[in-house]
């Protein structure tokens, strides 16, 4: 995972087990300075809820991009309507 402020990167590389979700929130912390406490709690959940779907492979596939920068990108398949 990666994350940009101004200037300011984190990364941190996760597992594939229960403590991803905890190490990428960490991960966050050190943006507490910087961000408002509602914005970096904001991003704190969408970083758990991100990081729980892949982990839990409710992401049918996934991925990361870093070409001037890092993406993460996430396709969940969704059943067909009945005909």
């Amino acid at each position: 995972m990666s994350a940009a402020v101004g200037e300011r990167a984190i990364s941190v590389r996760l597992g594939e087990d229960a403590t991803a979700v905890a190490a990428a929130r960490r991960a966050l912390g050190g943006l507490g300075g910087e961000l408002d406490a509602e914005l970096l709690e904001d991003m704190r959940l969408l970083v758990s809820k991100l990081v729980t779907n892949v982990v839990d492979r409710l992401a049918d596939r996934w991925g990361v991009v870093r070409r001037g920068g890092t993406r993460v990108w996430v396709e969940i398949d969704r059943p067909r309507p009945a005909s």
